[in-house]
């Protein structure tokens, strides 16, 4: 399974709590914000192992903002439901 397959199938899985923490936290990325983030997706086996890949810091925070996109995605869309 690819990256980006992992990533939207652990998004599309979030609650919304869980949604708009990260979201929230991946927007304003004040002092510590990303070490959350990163703390909060290594409870999870799949996308921790994908993280993990990253060769280099740029590649994980790469990762992580396509995260981020997906994650935006799905706040619209479900917002949009409502």
């Amino acid at each position: 399974m690819s990256v980006h397959n992992v990533l939207v199938e652990y998004v599309l899985g979030l609650s919304g709590d869980e949604l708009e923490f990260l979201d929230s936290r991946l927007s304003r990325r004040y002092s510590g914000d990303l070490a959350e983030v990163l703390n909060f997706l290594e409870k999870n086996q799949k996308v921790d192992y994908e993280l993990s890949k990253a060769k280099t810091a740029d590649e994980l925070y790469d990762t992580v903002d396509s995260m981020h996109l997906y994650i935006r995605k799905e706040v619209d869309r479900r917002a949009a439901r409502k």
